[in-house]
């Protein structure tokens, strides 16, 4: 398969005669489509360098008072493990070793 022909299977276009029209980079608007007609769109997102946790995942941080010092933007406690069975028989949750 050529180059060529590999880039027209990938445009997946019913004439590949139309390829011709349209060049890499290309605005395009959305009358060359038809009603549900489906588009493959691939981009790059803007880059927002190393972020923490309240940027990338919208944490609340830590209060600025009783004590927290150069705390206030870490996650604290992010969840934790779950109880996930039944465990000691006789011993309330947490306190298995008596």
């Amino acid at each position: 398969m050529s180059t060529r022909a590999g880039h027209l299977a990938e445009l997946r276009l019913d004439d590949p005669e139309a390829a011709a029209e349209y060049q890499v980079g290309q605005e395009l608007t959305a009358d060359i489509f038809t009603d549900g007609s489906y588009v493959d769109v691939t981009g790059t997102s803007k880059g927002k360098g190393f972020a923490g946790t309240m940027k990338r995942h919208g944490f609340r941080g830590q209060g600025a008072s009783h004590g927290a010092q150069a705390v206030h933007r870490r996650p604290g406690s992010i969840g934790g493990l779950r109880h996930t069975g039944p465990g000691v028989q006789g011993h309330p949750d947490g306190r298995a070793d008596g």
